[in-house]
């Protein structure tokens, strides 16, 4: 279920003013003394407030991509929805038997005999019945693999937010591996070259941190359920999660 747009603004915001950087004049245009305005503002019209401080932005990031392999409750309803498409395919292949009996039967009849007719329209039905079931089925595991994959998405959001509020973080970014990367998988260059993020330290990935947290988070949901509590609903966890580190 793989999961991935991001784009960052960077104008219009009064970063000069942000930075307390001048902006001088266009050079040779000299300001004109008959429209200069003077430093007190005119009565009647309100005096511009101090820029606010801002405090140094700190920025973390985090390979979604590892944290969602290595979650177990990513496994575990891989494993589940992995279980239930092949029992799904069972069923389909049962119908389709089933249709490949009827034109087996109905070609032992001659053309426009009754019998021919009566196993003609038996295969049609269960050919309708097959591509209705097949659609249903593709309809109903659609839905519930993105509800699974909202609910993942939502545990990690959670946990990074724990995390990011513990070590003070300001923003959390996706970012990639570092290793270099070769022109024998195409998918992966143009995956590498896609990333916003093209280097990133090291020392500033929380995603080992992220993806211990999480499974100790999702291993102590389970232990509440099947103790017999209600066990919290996605996105909005009752219990804390444990520390993953510092």
């Amino acid at each position: 279920m793989p999961i991935q747009t991001r784009a960052v603004a960077l104008a219009g915001f009064g970063l000069l003013g942000m930075l307390g950087l001048t902006v001088h004049p266009i050079l040779g245009q000299q300001p004109d003394p008959q429209v200069q305005r003077t430093a007190t503002p005119d009565a009647g019209q309100p005096a511009r407030s101090a820029a606010v401080a801002m405090a140094p932005a700190v920025i973390a990031g985090i390979d979604m991509e590892r944290v969602i392999n290595e979650y177990d409750r990513y496994k575990e309803s891989s494993e589940k929805f992995k279980a239930e498409a092949m029992q799904k395919q069972k069923e389909l292949e049962l119908l389709l038997a089933e249709a490949k009996g009827y034109a087996e039967k109905r070609d032992s009849f001659g053309v426009g005999t009754p019998d021919y007719q009566k196993f003609s329209d038996l295969l049609a039905d269960t050919q309708a019945k097959f591509e209705a079931q097949k659609q249903k089925i593709a309809a109903d595991f659609t839905i519930r693999e993105s509800n699974a994959v909202a609910e993942i998405y939502n545990d990690i959001r959670y946990v990074v937010d724990f995390i990011a509020k513990k070590r003070g973080v300001t923003f959390v970014v996706q970012i990639g591996s570092n290793d270099k990367i070769n022109g024998e998988n195409p998918n992966d260059v143009m995956a590498a070259v896609a990333r916003n993020v093209v280097w990133n330290d090291p020392t500033a990935d929380i995603t080992d941190q992220v993806v211990t947290t999480l499974n100790a988070y999702h291993k102590q949901r389970k232990a509440q359920a099947q103790q017999g509590a209600a066990a919290p609903a996605a996105g909005t966890p009752t219990a804390s999660p444990a520390a993953g580190g510092n």
